[in-house]
């Protein structure tokens, strides 16, 4: 019989790669798992999940603050679904599934997918939620790392070594297509991800002061530093040379049509899009902050040392430079990251660690 295992999830205006790690796992035939996904409001996932999982999809009041979620509905739903596992991530649905843990002994998966203190610019609003996050810490029974570097964190934060365990997201490898890029003049350095302060997407457009006219900047995704971007590229007339895409429909498509990816986050903790871009053959440069430098296996020269756009400058121009040789050790670096990173290895790890628990 098929263990009940239920997902919490409070939601996200803009895809990320939680959304995608999210619906793999809910998406993918798991004949040990039989999966719920409990919703707090209606999101992009919610919608895509929507008439595929059935009496498996409960959706709730998307309030961020609810009593009644708090002491009756989740308890309820999850009692009245069997449910033999609880799993959520971000600090919201943790909170909520902590309390539902403590109320109803159902074992507390956390699966942590980035660094808590990183997320939040506001001092009061990052002071709360460590605050809330350690308060029930004890509840949950198991977290799952997507990196070494958040398996670190979450020491360094005094969860106990022994909870951790740290399982590498990971992506379908599919042999590579031919080239459909389009004959340009223009060498096209790109960069995918949510348009958030963390991604860093303000130090790269302040980058591009500093690179030759023949370089375009082009960056995919949506998110609540859009305006402040578009403002950015304005005040410093960058507007020929940065192109904000929006949400990308096709993300093989966009790869494709880069000379050079770019990942200038303040914070990982993984950093999916530098993989999928790794999977196209397209080099890679990431920033030394966060889990970037295990996806490429601190390689130097892949990374960027210091987060000032001078030298986000400096690192894409020397790569650009030598594009031919870069492009050689993107294929070197492919093998070990198809080796490391692939999708099956994950779902496996993945499905056993949540295996672990009885109720």
């Amino acid at each position: 019989m098929k263990k009940k295992i239920a997902i919490l999830y409070s939601g996200a205006k803009n895809w990320g790669g939680v959304e995608t790690y999210l619906s793999n796992l809910l998406l993918e035939e798991n004949k040990d798992i039989e999966f719920y996904f409990l919703s707090m409001g209606k999101w992009g996932l919610t919608e895509k999940l929507s008439g595929i999982l059935g009496d498996r999809l409960v959706v709730f009041s998307q309030k961020r603050v609810n009593i009644s979620l708090l002491f009756r509905g989740l308890p309820k739903t999850l009692r009245s679904k069997k449910i033999e596992v609880l799993v959520s991530q971000g600090v919201v649905a943790n909170s909520y599934a902590r309390f539902a843990s403590f109320i109803t002994h159902i074992p507390h998966v956390c699966i942590v997918h980035s660094d808590l203190s990183s997320e939040y610019k506001n001092l009061l609003n990052r002071l709360f939620y460590i605050f809330s996050d350690r308060l029930l810490r004890n509840v949950t029974k198991r977290y799952i790392a997507v990196s070494e570097f958040i398996s670190e964190r979450l020491v360094q934060g005094g969860v106990r070594r022994d909870k951790i365990k740290v399982i590498y997201n990971g992506i379908k490898f599919r042999p590579k297509t031919k080239d459909q890029r389009p004959k340009t003049d223009k060498i096209i350095i790109g960069s995918l991800g949510r348009l958030n302060y963390e991604k860093g997407y303000d130090l790269l457009i302040e980058a591009v002061k500093f690179l030759p006219q023949n370089m375009e900047i082009r960056v995919c995704g949506e998110g609540r530093e859009r305006g402040k971007l578009a403002e950015l590229i304005e005040k410093n007339k960058l507007t020929e040379k940065v192109k904000i895409l929006g949400f990308c429909d096709n993300v093989e498509d966009f790869y494709k049509s880069l000379d050079l990816y770019v990942q200038p986050s303040r914070s990982e903790g993984f950093g999916l899009t530098v993989i999928e871009a790794i999977e196209q053959d397209v080099p890679v440069l990431v920033s030394a902050e966060g889990a970037l430098p295990e996806l490429v296996f601190q390689n130097r020269t892949f990374i960027f040392e210091s987060l000032s756009p001078e030298t986000i400058a400096e690192k894409i121009k020397t790569a650009v430079t030598n594009i031919d040789d870069l492009k050689k050790e993107t294929l070197e670096l492919k093998k070990k990251v198809e080796a490391k990173f692939g999708y099956d290895r994950w779902l496996s790890e993945t499905t056993k660690a949540l295996l672990e628990f009885d109720k």
